[in-house]
């Protein structure tokens, strides 16, 4: 034992064992009423951060409307067949295969029609953009960023297509795989085959979050609606993925029935009523 002046004993200070333990207990206990604070803060802010991307989607399809007489940007997928809604989430396939020595083929004759009269809109679908996606391919929404959720944590999030926007003035040929955003797209027509104009109705959804599969759910509570007069909603309705596919659809299933009508009660204003309708179908999920 060390001694100070005056024959003294030198004691060591600090915390001894018992002292530390209880700091740790008490941390512990902190963290645990923290976390879950923390976390629902998180989820707010990227909810917030969501809406200001449909925000943003929505100015760029008043910018393309305004220059294609008030039509929306077209979505092959409402012209293929059979009709599966849940490809609406897609902004990007190609419409090439490569040759295998450094060139590629036209795989997809596309033919403009009645709905690619925009120019636009018909050469941006030549190189495989799809419904969102002509967006990014005319600049009106240039940040290929804006299509992906902060709170994705699924299949498709920005990093997996960040290096796959590539526009045809870089020299570059276009991605030889489909890009799938996380927000689902109303596309151009209506379920009679008529052309969608938003003038005519300001209440409807145009944007929602993505409903592809399980996994595509950005929120765990509910989703963010776009609507047709640029404001975003948020629609509280959880549990959604119940009622969701747990995978995407084969090559060769046919699309499921179910889900279309989901999707599609998005945008003719009745989902909470199907939701409902799904659950007491398929109540175990």
């Amino acid at each position: 034992m060390k001694f100070r002046g005056h024959g003294m004993p030198e004691r060591h200070t600090g915390f001894t064992m018992v002292e530390l333990m209880v700091v740790v207990a008490c941390v512990s206990i902190m963290l645990t009423l923290l976390v879950p604070s923390l976390s629902a803060a998180r989820s707010a802010v990227y909810r917030v951060v969501s809406a200001g991307h449909q925000r943003t989607i929505g100015q760029g399809l008043v910018m393309f409307t305004g220059g294609s007489n008030g039509r929306l940007p077209p979505s092959r997928v409402l012209l293929e067949d059979p009709l599966d809604l849940a490809e609406l989430q897609r902004v990007y396939k190609p419409t090439f295969s490569f040759d295998g020595e450094g060139g590629y083929v036209k795989t997809a004759q596309l033919t403009p029609g009645d709905w690619y009269r925009h120019a636009h809109a018909i050469d941006s679908a030549q190189w495989g953009w799809d419904g969102l996606g002509h967006l990014y391919f005319g600049s009106f929404v240039p940040d290929p960023a804006v299509f992906y959720s902060p709170s994705h944590s699924g299949d498709h999030p920005y990093e997996l297509y960040a290096d796959s926007f590539i526009h045809r003035d870089s020299g570059l040929l276009p991605a030889d795989h489909t890009i799938y955003s996380n927000y689902h797209f109303i596309g151009h027509l209506n379920e009679d085959g008529s052309e969608i104009r938003i003038e005519q109705d300001s209440s409807r959804v145009l944007v929602c979050d993505g409903l592809r599969t399980r996994s595509d759910l950005n929120h765990r509570e509910g989703l963010n609606l776009l609507y047709a007069d640029g404001s975003v909603h948020w629609l509280f309705c959880s549990p959604l993925a119940s009622v969701l596919p747990a995978q995407p659809r084969g090559m060769d299933d046919p699309p499921k029935g179910r889900h279309n009508e989901l999707i599609r009660s998005i945008f003719d204003g009745n989902f909470e009523e199907e939701l409902g309708k799904q659950r007491r179908l398929n109540p175990d999920g």
